[in-house]
Formats: structure tokens, sequence, C-alpha cells
């Protein structure tokens, strides 16, 4: 059987779900809401580090994540990408979850359903109203969901994006404090109910746009073009820094490293190459720098590269197919 392609385009929503291998849970126990109803968090390390892999692979390719659930064997994350590819980010996440875990994991590929942005909000309720086995907690108090950030119940990273839901709510007519409680709480027409189901989340007119829909392929930047900008407009100095091995230099790379992968240009492994060293002493280096000198790793792509500014994705801008394959 063929896999089923993939449209990916800058600022794209997709419903991602990751299941696990087997029945066998990745992520936690069901067990312990019974176990330890007060503090359930405290007792599921491979689910909190796998918020944390979120959250860092979401700020590295400067994605934003509108929702999310880590259900027992499944995790499913609503996530807008950015200029790189959605495929890079998630091949990161579940590569350096197993590897912090030390074992191989989600040998299957994941799914990825295309989101019309109108559809939004009704794509948020069928993630934190999904029934998780082991919890009757309401949407609200679900301690693996987006919904307690959504509360103000947790601190929201950095990379989650709350003011787009509630501007769709209000769109919608669900305005004020209570609007989520009630817009979760709203059935699915059977309209929306069969949306959810496809893969693409959409009216027919947006379905039939993007299957349709052909164009050049997006701009993408020469290695060149990231090493001059980093070097000229953070630096103040001349592309050259990057090979020395002076403190500058190393900051150098590290910039070009971390830029390449925010625009979609290179991955770590590519830049590495650029360089002659390894991934590992990049990352290593972006660690370091980011620690000590934050501010240069705080630029939007769109402030230091204005030709690829995506087009709003209603408009539907160039559109590419890739595999769907994790």
């Amino acid at each position: 059987m063929a896999r089923q392609r993939r449209y990916e385009f800058p600022g794209a929503l997709h419903l991602v779900t990751i299941r696990g291998p087997g029945p066998t849970p990745v992520f936690y126990d069901s067990s312990l809401f019974v176990r330890f109803p007060e503090n359930p968090r405290a007792h599921a390390p491979y689910a909190i580090d796998f918020e944390d892999q979120l959250w860092a692979m979401c700020e590295q390719y400067d994605a934003r994540v509108h929702a999310y659930i880590i259900e027992p064997n499944a995790a499913l994350v609503i996530v807008q990408s950015g200029a790189a590819p959605l495929s890079w980010l998630m091949h990161d996440v579940l590569v350096r979850h197993a590897r912090h875990r030390g074992t191989r994991l989600f040998p299957r590929r994941y799914r990825a359903q295309l989101v019309q942005p109108a559809k939004l909000p009704y794509v948020v309720r069928h993630v934190e109203r999904r029934p998780t086995a082991g919890t009757r907690r309401r949407p609200g108090n679900h301690p693996f969901s987006s919904s307690l950030i959504y509360c103000g119940r947790r601190p929201r990273p950095a990379c989650f994006s709350v003011d787009t839901l509630h501007m769709a709510l209000a769109a919608l007519g669900h305005g004020g404090r209570t609007a989520y409680f009630e817009f979760m709480a709203s059935p699915d027409s059977p309209s929306i109910a069969a949306q959810l189901a496809q893969s693409i989340i959409g009216d027919e007119a947006f379905s039939q746009a993007v299957r349709t829909h052909h164009g050049p392929v997006p701009r993408t930047l020469p290695p060149e073009e990231i090493l001059q900008t980093v070097s000229a407009s953070i630096l103040y100095t001349a592309p050259q820094i990057a090979y020395t091995s002076t403190h500058r230099g190393a900051l150098a790379r590290a910039l070009v490293a971390w830029y390449a992968m925010r625009t979609g240009v290179a991955r770590i492994s590519a830049v590495a190459e650029w360089f002659g060293v390894t991934g590992s002493d990049l990352r290593t280096l972006i660690r370091r720098h980011r620690q000590r000198e934050p501010h240069y790793f705080t630029l939007s792509s769109a402030e230091l590269f204005p030709s690829l500014v995506p087009a709003p994705p209603e408009r539907l801008p160039p559109i590419v197919t890739t595999a769907h394959v994790r």
C-alpha cells in the first residue's frame, strides 16, 4: 500500500498523532491516576521528557504548538511549522526522546493531518476532549495536556500560542473568560466530525485548493547567504570569522547552525559538514552560547531574512508534497 502524501508549506498547521509500537504504555501507566491522584505528573518522567523535547525542538525550528495531549501510548500535537519542514522537527523530537530513554521507540510512522486555520478551534477541542484511559478528568483538568496552560494553571512555554485560539473563538462568537470552557463543552456537528477523520481537516474548498494547487518551490537560502547575513547583521564582521578557532568564530558557527535550522536551509548535520565539525559539536556550541549570550539567538527569521516570510495560510502559498514518513 502506497504511503499517504503529506502537504507542507511554511506556516502550515498540522495535527500530528504519534502512537507507540504496541499495547504497552510508552509515556506513562494509566494506573498512576489512581495511585497518585494529587500529582500524577511527578510520577511520569517519560511524558515530561517528551514535553521538554517538544518545546526545545519547536524553539529550534521556530514552530508553534497550539494544543497537545499525551496519553499512555500516544500523543497528539497541533503544531504550526515555521520555514523548516515538519518532518525535521518530528524526527528530532522522537529521536531525542528515544535517546534519552536509551531505547528505540515509535517504529511506526506518525500521522500528520493538514488543518485549515479556520478549523483550529475544532481541532483543539478534538485534542482536549479525548478520553484517556484511567482518568475521568474533565477538559481543563488533564495533567498531560495543554488545557492547564489555557486555564492559566501551568506556565506557558515560549513556543506555545494561546492568542490564535482566543481570536478564533471570538470570531465564532465565544468571548469572555469562559469562552474556552464553553466551546470545549459543546459537541461537534456531523460535518466537523467527518472532517476530523480526513487527511486534510477543512471545508471542501480548502481541501480541493490544497490538492490542486501547484506552484514553484518556495525560495530557500543558499548557505553563503545564511553565513553572510549572520556575520554582517548580528556580529558585524566578515563571514571568514566562522572558520576561525576564536571565541567569536565559535559563536558565529553556532549562530549559522541555529538560523540555518530555523529557516529550513539545512539540518545541523549538513551545517557541520560546512565547517568540518560534528553535529554534536555544533549542538554543544549552541547550548553554551545561548546560555552566555542569549540575545544573539532571539532574532526572528522574518527580521533577518524578509524573503522567507510565508504568506497567510488561507491564501495557500506554494505547496511542497513529501512522503508521509517518520
